[in-house]
C-alpha cells in the first residue's frame, strides 16, 4: 500500500528580481497537452479525490518547470474536471524537481524525461487559502517521491533557512561570504551522512548535493550585488569560474537554474562587454557566439524566449526571419522544436491582443513634462490621506507580470478603503504598456515613466532591478521603501497597519 505524504500547505514561494528564473504563463489547455511538436516530454496524470467537498474551489491547476535551455520557469495551466482529474503533457529537457501549484500553495514532484507520473491528492483549507495537503503516487514512483519531498523540506526549510535566519544582519559582505562557503562544506558533509544512513537513491543524492551547492552560490551572488564598486564586486565573484557556473550534471536541481540566471544577470555581465546589436536577429547570433557549444545555444534561446513572451508585438516578417534563424542556428533538437513551436503561436497571440479592452478600473497617465521629483510629489499630493502602494514594473519583466494576479487580489481586498495602487511602468514602449494592461486586466492608476523619472525613483529608493514595491503612509511619508511583493501575506498586514494609524 502506498504511503501518504503530508505536505506543508502554506509554502513560501521564492521570488526573484527581473532577469532571473520566473513564471512564464502558457495558455490553458483543456486536454493537458502543451507544445505537441516537441517530442521530448513527460506526463503527469492526477486527481483531487475530495474536490467536491469544496464548492467554489479553483478548477485550474498549474505546473511550474524550470527550463535551463531558456533560462526561465515555464508555468503550464490546465483544467480540472468535475471528477477532480487533471493532466499535464509537457515538453521536458532534463529531469528536475517541479512545482505543482493549486490556489496559493504547492507541492514539489520530481519529473523524469519521457516518463508518466500518476498521483492522487487531497486538498484542505485554512482561512481563504486552499491547497494540496496530501498526495499518493503510483507504486513505481511512490518511494522516490516520498523521499524527495522529505529531503527537499529538510534541505531548504530546516538546514538552509535556519542558517540564513541566524546570519548577523549588518556583517560585511566578505565575512558573510566566508560564512556561506564554510556552511556549504558542513552542509555537503551532512548530506553525505544522510545519503548513507537512509540509503538514498542516486537521483536524490545528486539533487541534494547540487541544490545545496548552487543555493549557497546564488546567495553569495546576491550578497555581491550590494557592493557599489564594480572592481571590488568583480574580485568578490572571482571564485565563480566557468567550471562552477556551467555544470550539466547540476541540471536536475531547479536551484541550479536559479543560480545560472543570477550568474548571467549579476556576474557574467560585469566581467566583460555586453552583447549589443541593432536587431533581434543580430542579438541572437551574437548571444550564440558568446559561449561554446550548448551554453551558447542556451544563451541565444533565452533571448528568443524573451522576445516571444514580451507584450510587445513582433511583426510577422520578424517572426519568419527568427524562425529561419532557429532552424539554422540550433543543433539541440529539443531547443529547436520548442522555440519553433513557441514562435508559431505569436501570430495567434497578436490577433487575440487586438480584441482586448482596458479594464474599467484602469486609469492611464503620462506626465512627460514633470521631473522625477515633481512626479513623485504629485502622486503623494493627489492621494493625500491615503495609503499608497507603488509598483515599479515593465512589460518585459516576467517577475513583475507574475505578481499582477496577486496585486489584483490585494486591490480587491481594499476596494472602498483609503488605499491607492499606483503602477509605474518603465523601459517599455507606450503601445506595449497599454497592451500589457489590457492583457492582464490590471486595475489601478497607471503612469508611464520616462527614463529621467525612472532614474530619480531608482536613486531615491536605492534599488537595482525590478519589480520594486514602495509603501507610503497617509501622511505622505515613506513607510517601506522595499515593501513586500503582492503575493506575500505580509503586504496585507502592513497596509492594514498603515490604515489603522
Amino acid at each position: 500500500m502506498n504511503r501518504v505524504i503530508i505536505i506543508s500547505l502554506w509554502v513560501a514561494v521564492l521570488l526573484f528580481s527581473c532577469g532571473q528564473a520566473s513564471n512564464k504563463p502558457v495558455n490553458p489547455s483543456p486536454d493537458g497537452l502543451f507544445f505537441p511538436e516537441v517530442e521530448q516530454r513527460t506526463v503527469l496524470i492526477g486527481a483531487i479525490d475530495n474536490i467536491k467537498e469544496f464548492p467554489g474551489a479553483p478548477m485550474t491547476i498549474k505546473l511550474s518547470v524550470d527550463d535551463i535551455t531558456t533560462g526561465t520557469q515555464n508555468s503550464y495551466e490546465t483544467v480540472i474536471g468535475e471528477d477532480g482529474r487533471f493532466m499535464f503533457d509537457i515538453p521536458l529537457y532534463h529531469s528536475i524537481n517541479t512545482y505543482l501549484n493549486y490556489d496559493d500553495a504547492r507541492i514539489t514532484p520530481f519529473l523524469f524525461v519521457n516518463d508518466t507520473l500518476r498521483m492522487n491528492c487531497k486538498i484542505g483549507k485554512k482561512g481563504h487559502q486552499i491547497g494540496i495537503v496530501s498526495a499518493v503516487f503510483d507504486k513505481r514512483h511512490d518511494k522516490l517521491q516520498n523521499q524527495f519531498n522529505e529531503n527537499y523540506r529538510w534541505l531548504h526549510y530546516y538546514m538552509i533557512d535556519e542558517f540564513r535566519d541566524k546570519l548577523p544582519k549588518n556583517e560585511p559582505v566578505n565575512e558573510l561570504k566566508e560564512r556561506y562557503l564554510n556552511f556549504q562544506k558542513e552542509l555537503l558533509a551532512e548530506i553525505d551522512l544522510r545519503v548513507k544512513k537512509d540509503s538514498l537513491d542516486s537521483t536524490i543524492s545528486n539533487y541534494l548535493t547540487f541544490s545545496a551547492k548552487y543555493t549557497i552560490y546564488d546567495n553569495i551572488i546576491r550578497l555581491g550585488s550590494r557592493i557599489p564598486d564594480m572592481g571590488e564586486r568583480v574580485r568578490f565573484y572571482s571564485f565563480l569560474n566557468d567550471t562552477i557556473a556551467f555544470n550539466e550534471n547540476a541540471m536536475l536541481s531547479s536551484d541550479y537554474c536559479t543560480f545560472l540566471s543570477s550568474f548571467n544577470l549579476l556576474v557574467d555581465r560585469i566581467r566583460g562587454p555586453q552583447i549589443s546589436a541593432k536587431s533581434r536577429y543580430e542579438l541572437v547570433e551574437r548571444a550564440h557566439a558568446k559561449r561554446e557549444g550548448i551554453w551558447g545555444e542556451y544563451l541565444a534561446a533565452s533571448n528568443l524566449l524573451g522576445f516571444a513572451t514580451q507584450d510587445e508585438e513582433i511583426p510577422q516578417a520578424q517572426v519568419d526571419s527568427l524562425s529561419d534563424l532557429i532552424g539554422r542556428l540550433f543543433n539541440d533538437k529539443y531547443i529547436r522544436q520548442y522555440l519553433l513551436a513557441l514562435y508559431s503561436k505569436i501570430g495567434e497571440k497578436a490577433e487575440e491582443t487586438k480584441k482586448l479592452k482596458l479594464p474599467v478600473g484602469a486609469f492611464l497617465n503620462i506626465y512627460d513634462s514633470l521631473s522625477g521629483e515633481q512626479l513623485f510629489n504629485k502622486i503623494v499630493a493627489d492621494n493625500s490621506g491615503k495609503v499608497i502602494y507603488m509598483d515599479i514594473w515593465a512589460t518585459w519583466c516576467t517577475p513583475c507580470i507574475s505578481q499582477m494576479q496577486y496585486s489584483q487580489k490585494v486591490h480587491e481586498l481594499f476596494k472602498g478603503e483609503a488605499v491607492t495602487f499606483i503602477f509605474l511602468c518603465q523601459g517599455s514602449c507606450a503601445k506595449s504598456w497599454e497592451t500589457a494592461i489590457k492583457k492582464h486586466q490590471i486595475e489601478g492608476s497607471h503612469i508611464y515613466l520616462n527614463a529621467t523619472q525612472y532614474g530619480y525613483l531608482k536613486s531615491r529608493f536605492s534599488f537595482v532591478g525590478i519589480p520594486r514595491y514602495v509603501l507610503i503612509d497617509k501622511l505622505g511619508k515613506i513607510a517601506n521603501a522595499d515593501a513586500p511583493v503582492p503575493q506575500d501575506d505580509a503586504l496585507v498586514a502592513e497596509i492594514k497597519s498603515l490604515l489603522a494609524k
